[in-house]
């Protein structure tokens, strides 16, 4: 999750002031930072939430991927 502590950084706010607006532990947070623990999906929607930006975006995922087929189901 380096990409949340580049954006975590770019909005000047520390571990601790984070983790106080998600209502965890700083611990929490630099463990993700670190890549030793991963947000829950509605931790992932909280930080897209107060970084202003998609989930996609918090993980790097900003490409759009294009197929030059569609796949049919029958």
């Amino acid at each position: 999750m380096l990409r949340l502590k580049e954006l975590r950084v770019k909005f000047n706010m520390t571990q601790k002031e984070l983790a106080e607006r998600l209502e965890m532990s700083q611990q929490a947070i630099a463990k993700w930072e670190n890549g030793t623990a991963e947000p829950t999906v509605k931790n992932l929607r909280e930080l897209a939430i107060i970084f202003g930006i998609s989930v996609d975006d918090l993980l790097g995922n900003s490409r759009i991927i294009k197929t030059s087929h569609l796949c049919s189901y029958e």
